[in-house]
């Protein structure tokens, strides 16, 4: 799992899939860069998000068996001479 540019905004990647998710939990949130399985529905109308699709978060456990890759640093703008 990995946080976006909007500070809010968490993002799971499935392994098989390889799609992107945009997850909305409510309540205890896992930490950043920790394996997770959850059970999501699609959420309805808008997010700040702008990335991956957005499910709201119904349960979710920590897998242990799961390795999470670091997400890329985001593009950084060209420095003016």
């Amino acid at each position: 799992m990995a946080t976006g540019i909007e500070r809010h905004c968490l993002y799971v990647r499935d392994i098989r899939s390889g799609k992107l998710y945009n997850i909305i939990v409510k309540g205890i949130q896992p930490a950043v860069g920790t394996g997770i399985q959850f059970v999501g529905i699609r959420h309805k109308g808008p997010t700040a998000c702008m990335r991956g699709t957005p499910l709201d978060v119904v349960s979710w456990a920590h897998s242990p068996s799961l390795k999470c890759k670091p997400a890329p640093a985001p593009d950084k703008p060209a420095r003016e001479k």
